[in-house]
């Protein structure tokens, strides 16, 4: 991250031009003292002077004082673990102000911004006050907003509108999401062809390097979507014993064709999650256990492995170019005493308690208790 050097920038300048402290005294005005003080960071010059300074040297005012109000991505990825850390190691008040403070500082600095929503995001069940809760959300969407009312860069503009519709979901605002959502899914629509049009420019154009890398990435989220919409589906259609089973059998032959545990082990791991509850509800045991022993697997795995979290075969080895450059890939595994709390939790859902005190089911729940 940097900071204001201007004490070291004016040495630097004057060495490069060649000149002594009194020469520069003599053109700005001020004595040699005033000059060595800068320079030594005892003290700063005169807002006033700092315009005739900077002409002087030839360089911007910023650059003079060392100023720069964006991060790079290094930087970004820096930040985000160090406050991060903050919230395993500080109150979440604590936390919440030092974000902000950091947001108020770098507030042109729109992916940074954006991060810190999603940083805020994946925090924001350390808040047990409803009303503590609904303040913090509603900060995101502020910030948000700010980046989608100001950055030039449409996809960091589209990820802080999917960042407020997220919120919104979380606030229970439903039938905003959906008014914001609807249309987005409408298979009619010419922008739901954007992606496969994409791929095919890049065929008919005989760039066969982004035919494959756009093309399995666009594989890869396909599956992902299906996984994830099938799991909600899952859900509320608990009842209907057949399509649950049908259901499952497609997502099992699909998990293992494409080798998914290891692609996104996080959302096979919510596939397993769900297929356990639906297999509890039949009383269908052994099935349950199969899936709750995958479940707590692949988290336990994430926990104490997080960096595996993708691990691309070369199936869809150019999607992994992907996930290297994204700053997201650094930024989702969260503290792991959080993850392993959301964990035990999930095994107190009520539609697992029929499977309360069995031996087995002790047993998984110890595991996770025993990583804590």
């Amino acid at each position: 991250m940097t900071v204001l050097n201007i004490g070291d920038n004016i040495i630097r300048l004057r060495h490069e031009k060649k000149l002594t402290q009194e020469e520069l005294a003599s053109f700005i005005g001020v004595t040699k003292a005033a000059v060595s003080k800068w320079e030594n960071n005892q003290s700063l010059p005169d807002i006033t002077l700092l315009p005739p300074l900077a002409t002087f040297f030839d360089v911007s005012v910023d650059e003079l004082l060392g100023y720069e109000p964006q991060l790079n991505e290094r930087q970004i990825r820096k930040l985000y673990m160090e406050l991060a850390e903050e919230f395993v190691n500080s109150s979440f008040e604590e936390a919440f102000e030092k974000v902000t403070d950091m947001v108020k500082k770098f507030y042109n600095c729109y992916p940074f911004i954006l991060y810190m929503c999603i940083l805020m995001i994946n925090h924001i069940s350390l808040v047990k006050s409803p009303e503590q809760q609904e303040t913090v959300l509603l900060q995101i969407q502020k910030w948000s907003d700010h980046i989608r009312d100001n950055s030039k860069v449409p996809a960091v503009t589209e990820d802080a509108v999917e960042v407020h519709i997220f919120v919104d979901f979380m606030l229970k605002k439903y039938p905003e999401v959906i008014e914001a959502l609807r249309e987005s899914i409408n298979p009619f629509r010419m922008a739901q062809s954007n992606e496969i049009l994409l791929v095919q420019s890049f065929v008919m154009s005989g760039d066969t390097d982004n035919t494959e890398k756009y093309g399995q990435t666009l594989i890869h989220d396909s599956l992902m979507n299906i996984i994830m919409c099938s799991i909600l589906m899952l859900s509320i259609k608990m009842e209907d014993k057949n399509w649950c089973d049908d259901t499952i059998s497609r997502l099992d032959s699909l998990v293992e064709s494409y080798h998914l545990d290891d692609v996104n082990s996080n959302t096979t791991m919510q596939y397993y999650y769900q297929a356990a509850m639906v297999k509890a509800f039949y009383g269908e045991k052994d099935e349950a256990y199969g899936y709750l022993n995958r479940f707590v697997e692949r988290g336990l795995n994430l926990v104490n492995h997080p960096e595996k979290l993708y691990e691309f075969d070369e199936y869809f080895q150019r999607v992994e170019e992907w996930a290297e450059e994204s700053l997201l890939k650094a930024s989702l595994p969260r503290d792991r005493s959080l993850i392993i709390s959301d964990l035990a939790a999930m095994m107190e859902h009520p539609s697992l308690q029929r499977l309360s005190g069995e031996e087995e089911f002790e047993r998984l729940k110890n595991r996770i208790k025993g990583e804590m």
